[in-house]
């Protein structure tokens, strides 16, 4: 009698590949894009859908898929919820920031594309002017939001820099 239920299922959902999606579109009201693929999975894999099929429908890569599969034979169901950090890619000024900003307040540059030569040729790490710019903002943060929208990312970079120079010399 289970199997007859699982086999509907299984059925229903290669036919509704629509519906799926659309589960998956209200989930991330509520919860964010990863979580509510994972949801959409435990429930396809607990209802005996096949990995290959599983993986095609909730978005997911095949080895996240089988790593739910093996969590929820293996009953570890508390932990198929969480979403764990540190997965991601590291920047490529970590450790250095701290270098590169103190030689920013010692010189004087306009841009930042004069700070991202700068960070090039002394650090040896090629970096575009949306990171200089994230760094900078990061330092930054107050004084970044004062400035309308309208105006160019040079002249807020002068401008932060500038102010940096005020108050090393004040």
């Amino acid at each position: 009698m289970a199997d007859t239920k699982v086999s509907k299922i299984v059925e229903g959902v290669n036919g509704n590949v629509v519906i799926i999606k659309k589960v998956i579109e209200f989930l991330q009201l509520f919860l964010p894009l990863t979580l509510a693929k994972r949801l959409v999975a435990i429930v396809l894999l607990a209802a005996g859908v096949p990995v290959p099929r599983v993986t095609e429908l909730s978005g997911l890569c095949d080895r996240s898929t089988r790593s739910l599969l093996k969590s929820l034979r293996e009953e570890d169901v508390a932990g198929l919820l969480a979403i764990k950090r540190g997965s991601g890619k590291k920047r490529r000024t970590a450790g250095l920031e701290d270098e590169i900003i103190a030689e920013i307040e010692r010189n004087n540059y306009h841009t930042r594309q004069q700070i991202a030569d700068m960070i090039q040729e002394k650090f040896h790490v090629k970096v575009s002017v949306a990171t200089v710019g994230r760094l900078l903002k990061k330092r930054d943060q107050k004084t970044e939001k004062r400035f309308p929208s309208s105006e160019s990312r040079h002249r807020k970079t002068a401008c932060i820099l500038r102010q940096r120079a005020e108050t090393a010399d004040g």
